[in-house]
């Protein structure tokens, strides 16, 4: 799944990383330096959604805790691959998931 465009055109300093991956009640959402020099203050996990094969919005969630891993309840999500978008507060950037 291509990343969502950015304003600007540019590609975050981080990856966005979902585990485990097939989840079945939690699944861990970490952002992972591209680059082990790399660390950025101003990078953090500050909104996750979570949107179904069509598109729909299925969970949205803000964080303003400045923390480089959120562990989301997936529970009463049905069994399906969704598209997990991650903003760090500079970039979105999506993955997929698989809800078992």
């Amino acid at each position: 799944i291509p990343d969502r465009p950015s304003p600007g055109g540019g590609k975050s300093d981080y990856i966005v990383k979902v585990s485990p991956n097939p989840a079945q009640s939690t699944a861990m959402i970490t952002l992972v330096p591209a680059n082990e020099k790399l660390k950025h203050n101003s990078y953090y996990i500050q909104q996750i959604k979570i949107t179904d094969k069509m598109g729909s919005v299925k969970k949205q969630l803000s964080f303003n805790n400045r923390q480089l891993t959120q562990t989301i309840n997936i529970t009463g999500l049905p069994p399906d691959i969704y598209v997990v978008s991650v903003y760090d507060g500079h970039f979105w950037q999506n993955v997929k998931l698989i809800v078992h």
